[in-house]
């Protein structure tokens, strides 16, 4: 969503009230974002919630410094127009990013249920040798 704000903002930048309202709803996105984020953290890591935090701090710190100064050489070079283009397609590449390890995370987490419902036996009764899941051994006669 982000990212198609960004862009409507090169779009219709230059209408004062298009511009207004497209950045009303930029900051009401973008302030949940880093609470979400630190949820999504403290459900993560709830035995580190502190080490989480500074890891949030220290990256959002980062974004500021990477974006303040990528962004002022794209500006200084091509024009305003590059800085929103840019911001766009980093916030499409961390939006796939972001689903794509989702999936990973989740399908890593289905697997474990899957083996832990299984008793740690496959139904076939046969080992597996998975990069996700460690190697469960199967006697025969079970």
């Amino acid at each position: 969503m982000m990212a198609a704000i960004a862009m409507a903002l090169v779009a219709y930048g230059a209408d004062p009230v298009t511009s207004a309202v497209l950045l009303t709803i930029w900051g009401l996105v973008a302030t949940a974002t880093p609470v979400a984020w630190f949820t999504w953290i403290a459900q993560t890591m709830p035995d580190d919630v502190e080490a989480g935090g500074g890891l949030f701090v220290a990256i959002c710190q980062l974004a500021i410094a990477l974006g303040g100064t990528v962004g002022g050489i794209l500006f200084d070079a091509i024009g305003y127009r590059a800085t929103f283009e840019t911001s766009a397609l980093l916030l499409l590449l961390t939006a796939v990013l972001a689903y794509l390890a989702g999936r990973s995370a989740s399908a890593a987490e289905d697997a474990g249920s899957y083996a832990a419902e299984a008793g740690g036996r496959w139904p076939s009764g046969t080992a597996t040798a998975s990069p996700s899941l460690p190697t469960v051994e199967c006697d025969a006669q079970s």
